[in-house]
C-alpha cells in the first residue's frame, strides 16, 4: 500500500525530538558527573576545583538538559518547516507500507 506524506505537525515532532535530546544529554551528564565526582574523590586535594566542576550538581544537569532541549526544538522547528515547504513543492513523499491482517500478527 503506497501513501503520501503531504505535512508533518512541526510543534508536535519538535517537541518530540526535544524531549529525547533533553533525556539522553541528562542522563549523559549524569553518567559524567557521577564518573568526575568519584574521578576527583580518588585523585584528592591535587584536582583542586577540577572536582567540583567534574562532580556537578543536580541544577547543571537540569540547566544542561533544558538547554539543549531548547536548542533541540528550535533547530527541529525550523527544520520541519523547511520539510513541510519542500514537501508542499514537490507533491509529497511517497510511502510504501505492508497491510497485514491481525490474525498474521498474532501468529507469529
Amino acid at each position: 500500500m503506497k501513501l503520501k506524506l503531504k505535512k508533518i505537525d512541526p510543534i508536535k515532532y519538535s517537541l518530540i525530538c526535544s524531549l529525547i535530546v533533553g533525556v539522553v544529554m541528562f542522563l549523559t551528564f549524569a553518567l559524567l558527573s557521577v564518573f568526575g565526582g568519584f574521578m576527583s574523590s580518588i585523585i584528592g586535594d591535587e584536582i583542586g576545583k577540577m572536582g567540583l566542576i567534574f562532580g556537578g550538581s543536580f541544577f547543571i544537569l537540569i540547566f544542561v538538559a533544558f538547554f539543549y532541549m531548547v536548542i533541540t526544538f528550535i533547530f527541529s522547528l525550523i527544520s520541519i518547516v523547511i520539510f513541510n515547504f519542500v514537501l508542499s513543492k514537490t507533491g509529497g513523499l511517497e510511502m510504501e507500507f505492508e497491510n497485514q491482517d491481525y490474525e498474521q500478527l498474532t501468529n507469529n
